[in-house]
């Protein structure tokens, strides 16, 4: 009997632990850490950055990154100057929610570049007033510039984490100089997050991304960015893409609608145009090497879009004339062009073949 009571003795333990590995998963899925965007609202946000407006970046990348975002996780804003004069001006905008990203992304859209960096303040205002309620937030600093109300950064990052805040700041530097981003490094490590050098969209993007996510780590590395301060551009730009081709209401006869969706994405932000071709002999896709210039550009395009910025998706209609057209297969192509001053080819799509 005693062997018999030693052999099953172990599976209730084993039992158990497995229980409570399972509601630990199930409390975890349940809860998933918030995230706190501090947005910097000062003066010089009004700078341009890749050919818009910083704040103007900062409103595309942080509502992209909010559609992204899965709804479960709670999120909230702060920012600071926003027209509000002084030292003053950090104010919660959004209380962290997990059913607020309209109100949110509203509140984003309305932020106004004017006023200093209470930086210092700022990270006071979080830690007595939202860390309390929401251990495990992953803060999100965006920020152009260093603090400027006389208050140490750096020191109230690292009170946070000495009160046992359960806490992580990652900070983006949006195209700062050495000294900024030396600070502002600074409270990222102190409060045990990462810190982002942005000088380009694609960084911006990238940064932005990592930064929401409580389990990135930058590799070695490239942890210390300030050294490197070099901009990074993703292998797969520029592109463009053909991404869907139907039939759009209005064909009669030999004449045929299309609706032709893509989408773009360069470095830089500039003056683009992508305009979308029907052909018989497609040209060779991708990035070009030796651009052509404004005396190539077609004079005649079946369909474009213009575009200031640094990306785009669009829907065009392209209207084909069949008898024009000529015996064999028939193509949709598309081209990105760059007009800021001298209009150059950049990319062409693949080829997407038409059935018949």
């Amino acid at each position: 009997m005693k062997s018999r009571l030693r052999r099953f003795v172990p599976v209730p333990c084993v039992l158990m632990a497995c229980l409570i590995g399972i509601t630990s998963i199930h409390s975890e899925s349940r809860n998933p850490p918030p995230v706190l965007f501090v947005l910097d609202a000062s003066g010089s946000m009004a700078e341009m950055f890749g050919g818009v407006p910083r704040m103007v970046a900062a409103r595309v990348m942080m509502g992209e990154q909010l559609a992204r975002l899965d709804s479960s996780i709670p999120v909230g804003l702060v920012a600071y100057g926003n027209r509000i004069p002084g030292c003053a001006s950090y104010r919660l905008y959004a209380p962290i929610r997990n059913s607020n990203r309209r109100s949110l992304s509203e509140q984003i859209g309305q932020m106004y570049p004017a006023g200093a960096t209470p930086l210092a303040a700022t990270l006071q205002l979080i830690g007595r007033t939202i860390l309390p309620y929401h251990p495990g937030t992953t803060v999100v600093i965006i920020s152009d510039g260093a603090e400027s109300c006389g208050g140490n950064p750096v020191r109230e990052a690292q009170k946070l984490i000495d009160a046992g805040a359960d806490i992580r700041i990652n900070v983006i530097g949006l195209d700062v100089d050495t000294g900024t981003a030396e600070q502002l490094q600074s409270v990222a490590r102190a409060g045990h997050g990462n810190y982002f050098d942005v000088h380009n969209h694609t960084d911006f993007e990238n940064a932005i991304r990592h930064s929401t996510d409580p389990r990135y780590q930058q590799p070695e590395t490239t942890t210390n960015i300030i050294e490197q301060n070099t901009p990074t551009h993703a292998d797969s730009i520029p592109y463009l893409r053909i991404l869907d081709v139907r039939p759009a209401p209005g064909s009669n006869g030999n004449r045929i609608r299309l609706q032709v969706a893509y989408d773009f994405r360069i470095a830089t932000a500039g003056d683009y145009v992508v305009h979308i071709q029907v052909v018989n002999q497609p040209e060779s896709a991708g990035r070009i090497t030796a651009p052509a210039t404004a005396a190539q550009m077609p004079i005649a395009v079946q369909s474009d879009s213009r575009y200031g910025v640094d990306r785009g998706e669009s829907t065009l209609e392209v209207e084909i004339d069949l008898t024009g057209i000529g015996r064999g297969p028939i193509f949709v192509q598309g081209e990105l062009w760059q007009t800021d001053e001298v209009p150059e080819l950049r990319y062409r799509s693949e080829p997407v073949r038409l059935t018949q």
